[in-house]
């Protein structure tokens, strides 16, 4: 698989927080979690296959560790 683990751990498994909320550049880029580009996560957001951001002000949005961690669980059930 493409993703990129470190523990066993839920959340630490893929190098994120346990809980709380992660930007987009914190888990997804070259070299990151999931490997691919922000255009490509913003057009699989658009198309329902990726998680939407939550807005948490005006010019900021985060995703949620859990929902990120159960997309990426997910993924790995194909």
């Amino acid at each position: 698989m493409f993703l990129k683990k470190s523990t066993t751990l839920p959340a630490a498994q893929y190098e994120l927080p346990p809980t709380g909320f992660v930007r987009l550049g914190d888990f997804v880029g070259k070299g990151k979690v999931i490997p691919v580009s922000k255009s490509t996560w913003y057009a699989w957001a658009k198309a329902g296959r990726a998680i939407r951001p939550t807005r948490l002000g005006p010019r900021t949005s985060a995703y949620p560790v859990e929902a990120v961690v159960a997309f990426i669980a997910s993924f790995e059930e194909k």
